[in-house]
């Protein structure tokens, strides 16, 4: 059987562990994390969360979040644009759903990383949605 060396984090000393002893502690360890996960997974506020990712799958991870942080019931969102496009109106006193849609903006801007010149710089900016 193979002995590994691991170093002992409580001790601060190196000690030999064999392979088998190395196997047991990991499997203890995903053990845990399976009932950790579990827990999770039996949350309404997970649950509630893996419900808005499903139905908001084109729009970006952050906004998603902040579509769920606003409105955790909200079923379809768009802008007021938008809306109009399909026959739909907003009633006057809605709330609106704050999130970050992209400019690009053109520009010659150095890159602070690479000290190159770039084209075009990215920026975000907050834009209403409004749910269904």
């Amino acid at each position: 059987m193979e002995t590994l060396l691991v170093n002992k984090q409580k001790s601060g000393q190196n000690s030999r562990i064999n392979a088998f002893e190395l196997q047991n502690e990991l499997e203890n360890r995903l053990k845990e994390l399976a009932i950790e996960t579990d827990k999770v997974q039996q949350s309404e506020f997970f649950k509630n969360y893996l419900e808005i990712m499903s139905k908001f799958w084109n729009y970006s991870y952050h906004n998603q979040l902040l579509i769920f942080f606003q409105n955790k019931n909200a079923e379809r969102v768009a802008g007021f644009v938008k809306w109009k496009e399909v026959g739909r109106r907003i009633k006057k006193g809605s709330k609106a759903i704050k999130i970050l849609a992209p400019y690009v903006k053109k520009a010659k801007v150095l890159d602070p990383d690479t000290h190159e010149l770039m084209e075009e710089e990215i920026r975000f900016f907050p834009v209403n949605v409004f749910d269904v």
